[in-house]
C-alpha cells in the first residue's frame, strides 16, 4: 500500500505556526538554542501531522 503525500500546503501549515509565533515574540537577545528548539519542534509537529494526514482514518463507534 502506497501512502499519497499531504498537499504542500498541509505540510507548510504544520511547521508555520510555532515559528510565527516565534518570529514574533523573539528580541535580538534570544539565545540561539531556543531558535534552534522551536525548529525542532516543528520538525516533529510537521512529522507527526505528515503521518497523520497520510494514515487512512478510522471510524470510531
Amino acid at each position: 500500500m502506497t501512502l499519497a503525500s499531504p498537499p504542500v500546503e498541509v505540510q507548510h501549515k504544520a511547521k508555520a505556526a510555532l515559528t510565527e509565533l516565534f518570529q514574533q515574540v523573539r528580541i535580538d537577545e534570544t539565545p540561539v538554542i531556543v531558535e534552534r528548539i522551536v525548529a525542532d519542534i516543528d520538525e516533529i509537529v510537521r512529522m507527526v501531522r505528515l503521518v497523520d494526514a497520510a494514515a487512512p482514518s478510522v471510524e470510531k463507534d
